[in-house]
């Protein structure tokens, strides 16, 4: 391998985005695009975090409120709010977020561990954050985002 295949392999990109007032990513390979938030039909007796579904090319989408997976409140929607479409299975999903940051490319070594006060089932929804000088971003774990069951969200899984 020549080194400059090992510098690329030691460096990936993370897609930044806001939830309220905190910073959160992805990884860019999870994802498979970026849209104007368009409002979702609504889904009866739906989990407290499906904010509904969109039609997206064709494909029927389930549009997640990432402030409410979370555990967090409703997201306000604004002229910045985006929807995330993320792969996982074979299916794609959207997550409702506030705002898009960057892409930014990061070192692996510039990860760290989720850390240890992020118990319980919160926890298991962080693949690790990215520390750079004043700047800390909790890199989101796509599958667990999608099936962990966090305050009731996901009846079933």
């Amino acid at each position: 391998m020549d080194s400059l295949t090992a510098q690329k392999n030691d460096i990936h990109e993370l897609l930044a985005f806001t939830v309220g007032r905190r910073d959160f990513s992805v990884d860019i390979r999870n994802t498979q695009g970026i849209h104007r938030y368009t409002s979702p039909t609504r889904v009866y007796r739906a989990a407290s975090c499906v904010r509904g579904i969109i039609n997206l090319r064709g494909q029927v989408v389930t549009v997640l409120d990432l402030s409410v997976k979370l555990g967090g409140k409703f997201s306000t929607i604004h002229p910045k709010s985006r929807i995330i479409i993320v792969r996982e299975h074979k299916e794609d999903i959207g997550l409702l977020v506030d705002s898009i940051i960057d892409v930014i490319q990061v070192e692996n070594g510039s990860v760290e561990a989720p850390p240890a006060n992020l118990g319980g089932l919160l926890g298991t929804l962080f693949s690790g954050v990215y520390r750079e000088e004043n700047t800390s971003i909790g890199i989101l774990d796509v599958a667990a985002i999608i099936t962990t069951d966090i305050a009731g969200n996901l009846p079933g899984t």
